[in-house]
């Protein structure tokens, strides 16, 4: 069984949730149990740094079936092992052709978040020990594992690690360690991590990260001009007219390397677009080196 050393989540952008897969003789496949519960599911999530479980579900309700080998049938785990492979296992494989109707798949929590703002996407930044969230000194916080932890969350680029001052010093403990990332980490786990230097902690770290995932001009020929539309955690959608400006169109063209904007176009001039209408809420100076830095 020395094979199944792989383990993944598939069938979702979030690193910390989908299907479980198993690699097993070079082959990628599902994980099959008629009685996947939240103790089998909490050691996918430890394993693969995602934090505690919070759904232990069946792919075909979320992420879909595989369409491969099944490498594992029926999984018995205490929550308690280190790896998947180290639980109860009925069945090695793989199993080619066999039925996907009971592949299973996880929610994790996650290892990191953000809090105190009023979106996911900024705040201070928090992360799992054991069963708890405890703060990060605002020392052991810079860009690149803000990039990481922006990434982890599926928001867009880092934008900025204010200190502690920017979202409140919060009510829980402090974390006494610190992480090494070089920022293209899929997850905050996954960075390199160490004991803090004990010169005292200010206060909690805080990341900003964007809100939006994408950035692009729709229906024109022309890379550097059409209706605005954004993207968020994944789906696109065009951005209302009635408050957009010119300082707003100087910034989204300097992040699309398309120098300054010339004018702003009245709405509906490129067509309606599809996805949802969302709101103008940039509030450019024009100076701003990235849309997700204008104010909100």
């Amino acid at each position: 069984c020395a094979d199944a050393v792989e383990l993944r989540l598939a069938g979702s952008s979030s690193p910390c949730a989908g299907r479980v897969e198993v690699k097993l003789q070079g082959h990628w496949g599902s994980v099959a149990d008629y009685d996947w519960d939240m103790e089998d599911a909490e050691v996918v999530c430890q394993q693969l740094g995602c934090g505690s479980a919070s759904g232990a579900i069946y792919a075909r309700d979320r992420f879909g079936t595989g369409d491969g080998p099944i490498s594992l049938d029926e999984v018995d785990c205490s929550g308690y092992e280190a790896t998947l492979w180290d639980c109860k296992i009925l069945g090695w494989g793989p199993y080619n052709g066999s039925v996907h109707e009971f592949d299973v798949a996880v929610v994790c929590q996650g290892f990191s978040r953000l809090v105190g703002g009023d979106g996911s996407c900024f705040g201070r930044l928090e992360v799992r020990q054991g069963q708890s969230w405890v703060g990060v000194c605002e020392d052991q916080v810079d860009m690149k594992v803000a990039q990481v932890v922006c990434r982890e969350l599926g928001c867009g680029a880092a934008l900025a690690v204010p200190g502690s001052g920017r979202f409140g010093a919060g009510s829980g403990s402090l974390w006494d360690g610190g992480f090494q990332c070089n920022g293209t980490e899929p997850l905050l786990s996954a960075c390199a991590q160490h004991p803090a230097q004990r010169q005292g902690c200010s206060g909690p770290g805080s990341v900003i990260c964007s809100s939006y995932t994408g950035f692009r001009l729709g229906n024109s020929s022309s890379g550097c001009s059409g209706r605005v539309e954004v993207a968020m955690r994944g789906t696109w959608g065009s951005v209302c007219a009635s408050e957009w400006d010119l300082p707003d169109a100087h910034v989204l063209c300097r992040h699309l390397g398309c120098g300054r904007a010339l004018s702003v176009p009245p709405g509906g001039s490129f067509g309606s677009g599809e996805g949802p209408l969302r709101p103008d809420a940039f509030g450019c100076s024009g100076s701003e080196r990235h849309p997700g830095e204008c104010p909100v």
